[in-house]
């Protein structure tokens, strides 16, 4: 409120009190001066009451009044937040179109890149299945190298017998080489262990200290041969010519 409303205010109550004492004046003329004035007294201490109640009053209506201003000022402060706020969530709104448009482009490229693996999926089967018939192309390999590793231990078991025989008939051919298995030869001391003298013929050779053991002599014509000292154990004379051949110390046992 303005103070010229108060002073007016004031003024008024003021008039009201000499208005009032002037009828009191009035009506009681008869009464004496001493009790108007007592009268007088009190109603001017109910107009100060009155008066200062009214400024309480006052007071309190500015204080509402601040309080209003403050809430208008408020409003004013929540409007702009809230024109903050509804901006805020504009932007929030077009982060989240912006978002769902990249969240879309994600999931075509998410979609190609499926179509994709699923593509790689099936190369990648086939290789398997490719792998599987590998595997069992090398299974028959290695069964085929077994069986070929047997067929060549074999083969190497056979090479060893006949490079047995063979050493044994070079060890004949040897012995016979070292003498002269001719009639009137020289095979002195020569080793003929197991060889096979039949239907030869071998008239007047030396065979002198010679070893014929399980020698086979059928039907060989050993007529006037020198076999002094000849070992003969075991030996096949049968139809052998001994005629006029040298035994002495000849082991025919």
């Amino acid at each position: 409120m303005s103070a010229e409303a108060k002073d007016d205010n004031k003024t008024l109550m003021l008039m009201a009190v000499l208005l009032v004492g002037l009828i009191l004046s009035s009506a009681y003329s008869a009464n004496s001066i001493g009790k108007v004035d007592s009268e007088l007294t009190t109603l001017e201490a109910k107009a100060n009451t009155l008066e200062t109640k009214l400024n309480a009053e006052e007071e309190a209506v500015d204080a509402l009044q601040v309080q209003v201003n403050e809430l208008g000022n408020s409003s004013s402060i929540a409007d702009t937040a809230i024109i903050g706020i509804n901006n805020h969530l504009n932007n929030l709104d077009a982060g989240i179109a912006n978002n769902q448009a990249a969240l879309d482009a994600v999931n075509a490229e998410l979609s190609i890149l499926r179509g994709d693996i699923t593509t790689v999926e099936g190369m990648i089967a086939d290789v398997y299945t490719q792998l599987a018939d590998i595997e069992n192309h090398l299974d028959a390999i290695e069964n085929n190298i077994t069986i070929h590793t047997s067929q060549i231990s074999n083969i190497k078991n056979d090479t060893e017998i006949i490079y047995y025989m063979l050493a044994e008939h070079q060890e004949m051919i040897d012995r016979l080489n070292s003498c002269q298995l001719i009639p009137y030869g020289n095979c002195t001391n020569a080793d003929l262990t197991g060889a096979d003298l039949s239907n030869m013929d071998l008239r007047g050779i030396d065979l002198s200290g010679s070893d014929l053991y399980d020698a086979n002599l059928t039907d060989a014509t050993l007529y006037y041969a020198d076999l002094t000292g000849a070992n003969l154990y075991n030996a096949n004379l049968t139809g052998a010519d001994l005629g006029g051949a040298d035994l002495t110390g000849a082991y025919l046992e």
